[in-house]
């Protein structure tokens, strides 16, 4: 099994809350079938992406200034681009292959690295 979650699971959004909980929830279902399964054969992994092209930036209240599918005002991840739904699909191709076969209750970042840590900004001047 592979459920869909987002980096919003595993670290909350103040602006999405509800979204934020909810998406903690699928990671942690995820990981209960994997518990429960594995004996049965059953793998359970979960993967998390962060905003990917097209969008659904969508989901946030309108006052919240990151709300908007419009891909210029994204943050862009430290590898330099904005995520692709490729990618996300690249995750799930692996998951669901026999090089994955001992990964069972994985939660898998696809990110670009945006949850690595904080980045330096500029200072105000």
């Amino acid at each position: 099994m592979i459920h869909i979650s987002s980096d919003a699971a595993l670290r909350g959004e103040q602006p999405i809350a509800i979204y934020s909980v909810s998406k903690a929830a699928v990671n942690m279902l995820s990981q209960m079938v994997a518990l429960d399964g594995g004996k049965d054969g059953v793998w359970s992994n979960c993967i998390c992406p962060t905003n990917v092209l097209p969008g659904m930036r969508h989901v946030g209240p309108p006052d919240d200034p990151m709300h908007g599918d419009n891909p210029s005002k994204w943050e862009v991840p430290p590898i330099g681009r904005l995520g692709r739904g490729e990618d996300v699909a690249a995750a799930a191709v692996f998951l669901a292959s026999a090089e994955a076969e001992f990964c069972s209750g994985s939660v898998l970042l696809v990110d670009g690295g945006v949850q690595a840590g904080l980045r330096a900004q500029p200072v105000a001047g």
